[in-house]
């Protein structure tokens, strides 16, 4: 009965979330962007995930496919047909039980989180139809799109020690702007300027709905974030605002 009861609660707290996702390419401050975004205390944004779902979105648009080719009206298939169960397939529930998988072990939302979600650095090509997928699984999600002027990514972290850096940086910028270019439901922010300007990350509160607190943002932003940062010169007395190189 415990186990009813607390699975009963998940269910209505799950119902009330609302999702967002951090979507950029490495070397961009996402890291600090994520801690930023959890100075409002109801929010939980986990890291990179390894690009893993586009393996989820794989696997139901694989199904979706097939579906779509052997029975489009979506009747069962004869038990004696070798894609037997594939006609019934439930894609709704399907996106439920996805949903389901992401709350339970990858985002893992607190008693008191009213804003869940993750970023990611690692999309495959078919970025659009993995966005797609998203606004299916987590419905009402928004996706921030965090970039960075390119020259100094190119020149930050592991890009530097990759000879085809500029031109590999180059596409998966095109990529990601081409994909989320004219929607809604995307909020475009360039790093160089809110890192300059932190004040300037106040839009993207209001537009998510959350709390723009400046003083806990410059608390965060004077700490360390991702794997080697150092605080930008000149700065360090003021405000050690934190630099992903």
């Amino acid at each position: 009965m415990k186990r009813l009861a607390a699975r009963g609660l998940r269910r209505v707290r799950y119902g009330s979330l609302r999702y967002v996702v951090v979507v950029t390419y490495g070397r961009t401050g996402s890291t600090l962007l994520q801690g930023v975004l959890m100075t409002d205390p109801q929010v939980m944004i986990r890291g990179e995930q390894g690009g893993t779902i586009a393996y989820l979105m794989r696997w139901y648009t694989e199904l979706c496919g097939h579906q779509d080719r052997l029975r489009p009206d979506r009747h069962e298939t004869s038990r004696r047909h070798p894609f037997y169960g594939i006609g019934a397939f439930p894609r709704d529930i399907a996106l439920q039980r996805l949903r389901r998988l992401l709350l339970d072990t990858l985002l893992r939302p607190r008693h008191d989180t009213r804003v869940v979600g993750f970023k990611e650095i690692g999309w495959p090509e078919e970025l659009a139809e993995c966005l797609d997928f998203l606004r299916g699984v987590l419905p009402g999600v928004r996706f921030v799109v965090n970039t960075r002027n390119l020259d100094d990514v190119v020149q930050s972290g592991f890009w530097r020690r990759q000879p085809d850096a500029a031109a590999r940086v180059q596409a998966l910028h095109e990529r990601i702007m081409s994909a989320t270019a004219g929607r809604d439901d995307v909020y475009f922010l360039s790093y160089d300027e809110w890192v300059s300007d932190p004040g300037q990350l106040r839009g993207v509160f209001e537009w998510l709905g959350l709390h723009f607190d400046r003083d806990r943002v410059d608390a965060v932003m004077r700490q360390p974030h991702s794997y080697d940062n150092r605080s930008i010169p000149g700065l360090e007395t003021e405000s050690s605002v934190v630099v992903p190189d």
